[in-house]
């Protein structure tokens, strides 16, 4: 038994394909809507940075790995659930590439167009693998934020590393073969870790790349690879379909989070107002972003219930549920579709890339 032979004939090359794109890319080609919804995921992931240190958690992994910084800040941007979220794939693409990148930049002298352009292809990279193999993947329990995160981390690395074409796809090998994560952690402190291995492992996989270590050939497409053992509904074309033509990262809505904080304040100010003046209160009207996000897919039957409560009755499964829906205003249309290069604006009722 060993490496070697495709998932089909026509994925011949996938891993050089995409490590081509990586390697190649420039951020004058990354289009303008794209750049704007890297900016709101980078000041997101630093938020949920900022608030999930103070997590117990957080603090436990603080204590047990106090050099391990992309650890740290992936587990603890993930600690509260506020970390955006990738409809079509149920990804929360942010927290293992942002931890990636945030670590490269303490170490060497990276420019904000450079660390945004490394963010964007990081979480392109995710979303891309997210695509290839949902839904099977997650009903087979495999934890996605952490299985497609690690390759997520590792482009973002790569590309501030800056590795050439060979040296990126060495890493992509690296990074699949740390791929784990199980979504039976969810609901307890382990689920923290999935997404903090997966930035750790990502940028251990880019920096062995870097020092000329060497991965397999088709780690991604083999037929021993990535997709084939932890897949389930493969569709490997969705990984390199007109790459740097069509953008999965437009689909991401969970920096929505933001603005609906925001528009409840509002909201309860002027609630306030109403009161103190006679009149009665307005209600607050909240919408149906999270149903897309559990109660209408998959995610929610997948969660584990445990001690004889019902799924989403404890923990991280039921404040998800729950924020989410008294945090998000219904603002119909709201959902991003896949931008594609040359487009001002998403394109409403695009199919998901």
């Amino acid at each position: 038994m060993g490496a070697g032979g495709e998932a089909g004939g026509r994925e011949a090359g996938l891993t050089p394909a995409l490590a081509r794109f990586l390697a190649q890319s420039r951020w004058e080609d990354v289009p303008a809507a794209i750049r704007h919804e890297g900016r709101r995921g980078i000041l997101n992931a630093l938020g949920c940075i900022l608030a999930g240190r103070d997590d117990p958690a957080i603090a436990i992994v603080r204590k047990v790995f106090p050099l391990e910084d992309a650890l740290i800040d992936a587990a603890a941007a993930t600690a509260h659930d506020y970390d955006d979220t990738h409809l079509p794939t149920v990804i929360h693409a942010t927290p293992p590439v942002a931890a990636a990148v945030l670590s490269i930049a303490r170490k060497q002298k990276v420019s904000g167009a450079e660390l945004l352009h490394a963010f964007v292809l990081g979480v392109e990279t995710s979303c891309r693998m997210g695509n290839a193999v949902m839904p099977g993947h997650y009903e087979r329990g495999w934890h996605i934020t952490s299985t497609c995160g690690v390759f997520g981390a590792t482009a973002a690395a790569a590309k501030l590393l800056r590795l050439d074409e060979r040296q990126v796809a060495s890493a992509l090998g690296l990074a699949a073969t740390q791929a784990s994560g199980l979504v039976e952690m969810l609901g307890s402190m382990a689920r923290v870790l999935n997404a903090g291995f997966a930035a750790r492992n990502g940028l251990a996989a880019a920096r062995l790349a870097s020092e000329g270590f060497e991965g397999p050939r088709a780690p991604i497409e083999g037929l021993r690879g990535f997709v084939n053992v932890f897949g389930g509904s493969a569709d490997l074309s969705q990984i390199t379909r007109r790459l740097a033509e069509r953008y999965p990262h437009a689909s991401i809505v969970g920096v929505d989070i933001l603005e609906g904080n925001l528009e409840i304040a509002r909201r309860e100010s002027a609630a306030l107002g109403d009161r103190v003046r006679g009149r009665p209160g307005r209600r607050r009207r909240v919408g149906p972003h999270q149903e897309a996000l559990q109660g209408g897919r998959r995610h929610d039957r997948l969660l584990p219930a445990h001690d004889g409560r019902s799924r989403g009755g404890f923990g991280a499964g039921a404040r998800v549920r729950r924020e989410w829906r008294e945090l998000c205003p219904h603002r119909p249309g709201r959902e991003r579709a896949p931008v594609e290069a040359g487009d001002g604006e998403p394109r409403a009722g695009a199919d998901p890339a």
